[in-house]
């Protein structure tokens, strides 16, 4: 996750041509008898969707807007390319690229991302209306495996206390609980926030059921965290 924000800034193309493949091969990793795998998961979610829409993109004239709608996310276009140029001109830039060993990612990337600025300007106009519809189709895969967690940990505590087993923590697995739970709302807030409306009225059909249908009343906590981000992500009477 830590590399995504730089790949944006230095190589979108290397990174937006990957992402669909990416989103499909990760989804994996939201695994209920893995937490720590889960959270690295979380946080790569998280990052992607502050700098990528999901559905519909941003035309270059709406990626300054500054409708309420579309705040809480990070829409990268032409005035990061603009800065990073500026940047990637420098002698000490391509000094230290040069100094970077040929097996690097990032030699890959410079090296590799060879077009001229009309060129440049299409193919990334089209990666990245094709990363955020692939993020619109990996949005309800997403919420299924969120789902996956809910029925889980409600599984355990309906088990717990039907046996009568009193809860034994430590401090380290109560901080890491505490980790998890606030990692797992700042995602799903900013999940909510980065959809257009379309997704956004197929996400919240999709958590409608879910609540309404499925959700233990042992895991009322985590199915708060899902309803407050739902209702998070719109002002009043949008929806």
């Amino acid at each position: 996750s830590r590399l995504v924000p730089p790949s944006l800034k230095t190589n979108p193309v290397f990174f937006l041509e990957r992402l669909p493949e990416m989103l499909r091969l990760t989804l994996a990793g939201i695994d209920c008898n893995d937490q720590d795998k889960t959270i690295r998961t979380l946080i790569f979610y998280r990052t992607v969707t502050s700098w990528i829409p999901i559905g519909k993109s941003a035309s270059p004239k709406d990626r300054l807007s500054s409708n309420p709608k579309e705040k809480g996310t990070w829409v990268f276009g032409k005035e990061i390319a603009e800065s990073v140029a500026d940047l990637s001109e420098t002698d000490e830039y391509w000094t230290s690229l040069r100094n970077l060993p040929k097996s690097s990612l990032l030699f890959q990337a410079e090296t590799s991302y060879q077009t001229n600025q009309d060129e440049e300007k299409e193919r990334m106009s089209n990666l990245l209306e094709e990363a955020s519809f692939a993020l619109g189709d990996w949005t309800l895969s997403f919420l299924e495996r969120i789902y996956d967690i809910f029925r889980a940990a409600g599984e355990q505590e309906k088990v717990g206390k039907s046996h009568g087993i009193a809860s034994r923590h430590s401090s380290a697995d109560a901080s890491q609980a505490k980790h998890f739970n606030l990692l797992l709302k700042q995602c799903l807030n900013q999940v909510f926030a980065a959809m257009d409306d379309k997704n956004f009225e197929s996400a919240v059909r999709s958590v409608e059921n879910f609540v309404c249908n499925n959700t233990l009343p042992f895991a009322s906590k985590y199915a708060s965290i899902l309803c407050e981000a739902v209702c998070a992500a719109r002002i009043k009477g949008d929806h």
